[in-house]
């Protein structure tokens, strides 16, 4: 399955990443290694990410793996916004001007959850009336 990803362009040559398959156990990175699942992959998700989001995940010291599906969203979301719209590149402290983000810790410690403990959230509209003034 891994090599169908090199060909179709997914997954670098092995002897470029020097990417390596888990055994059947929960994946446990060695030192300087990074968890990656295959539908990063399929979704340009994969290393080397957009150089936003390589920011955001070494400011929080956290890998892809960390961050949840609406962690992901947000960012992504942003990016759009920033690029599309405003036609811009995006900006860490723009971006925390309208999110927070949290470490989740896993149920059965008080380390953060390996897959998913991550979690970015919007901020509250703090001094803003509504249209009804």
């Amino acid at each position: 399955m891994l090599e169908a990803f090199v060909t179709k362009g997914f997954l670098p040559l092995q002897e470029v990443a020097h990417w390596r398959v888990p055994g059947k156990e929960f994946p446990q990175p060695c030192p300087n290694e990074v968890v990656s699942f295959l539908t990063f992959h399929e979704r340009a998700l994969g290393y080397p990410a957009l150089w936003f989001l390589r920011g955001l995940l070494n400011e929080w010291r956290r890998e892809l793996q960390h961050l949840n599906l609406t962690g992901v969203l947000h960012i992504a979301g942003f990016v759009t916004v920033c690029e599309a719209f405003l036609r811009m590149d995006p900006h860490a402290d723009l971006f925390w001007l309208f999110f927070s983000g949290r470490a989740m810790a896993d149920w059965s410690s008080a380390a953060i959850a390996s897959v998913g403990g991550f979690a970015l959230q919007r901020k509250p509209r703090v001094g803003v009336k509504g249209h009804n003034g």
